[in-house]
């Protein structure tokens, strides 16, 4: 992916952003706070992964003026009020169309890794001779080459690229003066940003960040998880790792989990689900902030479920097989957004999510009923965590949990 990766915030487009193809691409500490994902879905953004990054993405087929407002007028103003900075590769796609009737920019840019180039487009060269569109690139340290058999200006490859990023918008400043039109090409196509595309899935990080620790199962096999909080990382690891679960990097954050023997079907899940059990009134002995959402080894074999919540995106959506479930589903909250879609829970702070799924569960649980949560987390592969600095402390007194927290 060609994007810088040293920004709180990128704004790009792609290549045909003078549609309206708009996203941000945001830096993982930004992207897992409940309040910029809560900013992001009051201005009409959703969330998408591509090639390991964090977009937010707006609705397809929205006008260009849409675009811009949504993002100038809505999002950047809550972003910047929370202290992130942001950079913005946009060029000056939203004059294209008003400065030339074919609606293509007079050079377009490219960020590629090492390689970032300019090239100018040869109809706009021969029926513009009044802009000097080479003093723009040359001005701001582009330099003539060759380069595939095509002409192009070109950055030196050894700079910097903070540097880089910056001679570009001197260029897209230097151009805009001219009134000649500058597209950047960021890289990501059109098809990344739509629903179907999807090259991995979004865990909702988010979710996490109200509560001191959540048990969930990965998308794939099952596999037990648990993200614990900074505070009770030191208590807590120890217990999981005794109950069988490591800890692994994944997207900036520890997570833990389950692995062989332990996580193996083979007899029926009772090892699984056995440290699953130990992990819970561990966890649950530490602190009474915790949520339990993993599947039972028992409750996954068999047909596929017959409710099935997905926690991937910025609100939680359902879908029910039958309609004792989807009964459950409205009874909870959830509703139809339009006819033979999945059914939406409002937006709601990340502990009401968690809450409210859990309550469906235990419902539908008590009904018979079979249940998938997909928190969109894949299964890992054991990498070295940074270990909890400080010793063991003692396990403090609390009161007993309530029934909310029992499965």
């Amino acid at each position: 992916m060609a994007l810088p990766d040293h920004f709180d915030v990128t704004i790009a487009c792609t290549p045909d952003g003078r549609q309206g193809h708009f996203f941000l691409l945001l830096a993982p500490h930004v992207a897992r706070r409940g309040d910029v994902q809560r900013a992001l879905h009051d201005a009409g953004f959703t969330s998408r992964m591509y090639q390991g990054q964090h977009l937010a993405v707006l609705p397809d087929g929205i006008s260009v003026d849409d675009a811009y407002d949504a993002v100038d007028e809505q999002i950047l103003l809550d972003l910047h009020r929370m202290g992130f900075a942001s950079v913005d590769l946009r060029g000056t796609t939203r004059t294209i169309e008003i400065r030339d009737p074919a609606g293509l920019a007079f050079v377009t840019f490219s960020l590629i890794p090492d390689r970032t180039t300019a090239m100018l487009v040869p109809y706009i060269q021969r029926t513009a001779p009044a802009f000097d569109l080479p003093a723009a690139l040359t001005d701001n340290h582009f330099t003539l080459a060759v380069l595939d058999g095509r002409t192009v200006f070109q950055l030196p490859p050894q700079m910097p690229e903070e540097q880089r990023v910056a001679a570009v918008l001197a260029a897209v400043d230097d151009l805009d003066e001219m009134g000649a039109a500058a597209s950047i090409d960021a890289g990501v196509p059109t098809g990344a940003l739509r629903a179907s595309h999807g090259t991995d899935t979004l865990p909702a990080f988010a979710l996490f960040d109200e509560l001191d620790a959540v048990l969930g199962s990965t998308t794939d096999e099952g596999i037990p998880f648990a993200v614990v909080s900074e505070s009770l990382r030191p208590r807590a690891h120890p217990l999981l790792t005794d109950a069988g679960f490591v800890p692994a990097v994944f997207q900036d954050r520890i997570v833990y989990q389950l692995t062989p023997p332990r996580a193996a079907p083979e007899d029926g899940g009772t090892a699984r689900n056995e440290a699953l059990l130990a992990a819970y009134q561990g966890l649950l002995a530490l602190s009474p902030n915790i949520v339990n959402l993993a599947t039972p080894a028992y409750r996954r074999a068999g047909p596929l479920p017959d409710v099935f919540v997905d926690l991937t995106g910025v609100v939680a959506t359902a879908v029910a097989r039958h309609p004792d479930g989807r009964e459950v589903l409205e009874r909870h909250g959830f509703t139809l957004t339009a006819p033979g879609l999945a059914l939406q829970l409002p937006y709601l702070r990340p502990a009401a999510v968690l809450g409210t799924v859990l309550d469906v569960d235990t419902d539908l649980h008590l009904a018979g009923q079979r249940v998938g949560i997909d928190f969109g987390m894949p299964r890992l592969h054991p990498t070295p965590a940074r270990q909890p600095a400080t010793g063991p402390t003692p396990v403090p007194c609390l009161p007993p949990p309530t029934a909310g927290h029992r499965r």
